[in-house]
């Protein structure tokens, strides 16, 4: 199953900057909220198969350990944009930022639909 729904978030916005630019009152179904409320606990599967992360390997002779260790990294746009990171697949900030970190699948999903509305 695909966490991300990218056809419901994108009526979601939609619906919102329709409401924003006709000075109409701006309501939320509760169905609308579900998706965002998923307190699934992240894992690199999760990252990799449902939010499209790439999960990078890197060898002992680069890291320094005695074995192979990994991280995620999801990019938003082009080599200027967000990127996203993981070091242990159980949460996520922005590369190079200690904070936010998000834990969920549902903070996970916020994050997308805030920088996925930029089209």
């Amino acid at each position: 199953m695909n966490i991300m729904n990218t056809t419901k978030i994108k009526e979601f916005n939609d619906k919102l900057r329709t409401d924003l630019t006709t000075d109409k009152q701006f309501q939320v179904e509760l169905t609308d909220l579900f998706p965002y409320m998923d307190e699934t606990e992240l894992t690199g599967d999760i990252l990799v198969n449902d939010f499209g992360f790439e999960k990078v390997i890197v060898k002992p002779e680069e890291s320094g350990e005695d074995k192979d260790t990994h991280y995620f990294t999801y990019q938003f746009g082009d080599m200027y944009s967000i990127t996203l990171f993981s070091s242990d697949g159980k949460s996520v900030t922005i590369f190079d930022y200690k904070k936010p970190i998000w834990k969920t699948a549902g903070e996970l999903k916020m994050i997308f639909m805030l920088f996925n509305q930029r089209e």
